[in-house]
């Protein structure tokens, strides 16, 4: 029986470069796209040509916990096949005022990180023996990488979830919050493979650094003129290195990190898109393996998104 395949932010960039790709790699799965403007959503479902079930757009805003309960309820109420794949795909990165979201957190932590947990703890049940939770990361959260973006400073995950006020501008502050959120994503996936494998559920679950992506959203707050070069001149970035990519490209890698079964029985892995063709298994950063501070955020994660004993499948 086909599955269900589930993209976070789907509608766009690197999320509707792997929608694109799913239709070429597994044309009878059903696709969802979960997309927080709903117009957007339909018109990004019927663009998906190709044979197979029509693609479907469901609305979920991860700027509000409630939004992530009602998706994961409206999930079930469709009655599609059995999950496959959950995509965690969409992000943000907030650098011109602080923002909180609809539950008072701050927004790149709320969104990038804690509704994508919740989402995931939520559909679980939902995902058949054998699926895949796949967490977009990045490069940012590896210090040792030398990315544009200030290195993380782990604190606590309570501290993440409140506006920082360190005496930093908020530009650089919030370019930080953003290589933290993708921190959190990949002790998330850690975590996740070690709850997986203690209570004996087949599923697997990744993470995956795009690249550098040149004309995706995520410059959208940035001045004029470093948006002026993200959406044109830095385009022709993944012709001249590897670090770089299109979002198709990405896109592509991150469709066969959700279905290929090369990938089976790897948990808990980073994989990194290089190149055309490279999908490298490669570690991530040294401080992303410290499993206490790891359990340390799944806690904090549970409480703060208030999730009871019957959501929190894995623990608490």
């Amino acid at each position: 029986m086909p599955g269900t395949i589930i993209i976070t932010g789907g509608n766009q960039g690197l999320g509707f470069g792997a929608a694109k790709a799913l239709r070429r790699l597994d044309p009878k799965a059903q696709l969802v796209l979960a997309c927080r403007d709903e117009t957007r959503g339909r018109e990004a479902a019927a663009r998906l040509r190709g044979k197979g079930p029509a693609p479907i757009s469901l609305p979920l805003d991860l700027a509000s916990l409630a939004s992530v309960r009602a998706f994961a309820a409206g999930f079930a109420d469709q009655k599609l096949p059995p999950l496959r794949a959950l995509v965690c795909n969409a992000g943000l990165q907030v650098i011109a005022k602080p923002e909180l979201s609809r539950d008072g957190f701050e927004l790149t932590f709320a969104v990038n990180h804690l509704a994508h947990f919740l989402l995931a703890n939520l559909m679980l049940p939902h995902i058949e023996p054998g699926g895949r939770i796949v967490f977009v990361s990045s490069g940012t959260h590896d210090p040792a990488r030398k990315t544009p973006l200030p290195a993380p400073r782990w604190t606590t995950a309570e501290a993440l979830a409140q506006i920082a006020d360190d005496g930093e501008s908020f530009g650089k502050a919030g370019r930080r919050a953003y290589a933290m959120s993708k921190l959190c994503n990949v002790f998330c996936v850690h975590e996740f493979a070690r709850r997986l494998e203690a209570h004996k559920l087949p599923v697997t679950v990744l993470a995956f650094d795009p690249g550098l992506m040149p004309g995706s959203g995520l410059a959208r707050q940035y001045a004029l003129p470093a948006r002026l070069l993200w959406n044109s001149v830095f385009l022709l970035l993944p012709y001249f290195t590897s670090a770089a990519s299109s979002m198709d490209r990405s896109g592509r890698h991150l469709a066969k990190l959700a279905v290929d079964p090369a990938w089976n029985g790897v948990s808990g892995r980073y994989f990194e898109a290089r190149g055309k063709n490279k999908l490298i298994d490669a570690p991530s950063s040294d401080l992303s393996y410290d499993a206490e501070k790891a359990r340390e955020l799944w806690r904090a994660s549970v409480a703060l998104a208030g999730m009871t004993p019957d959501e929190a499948v894995l623990g608490t």
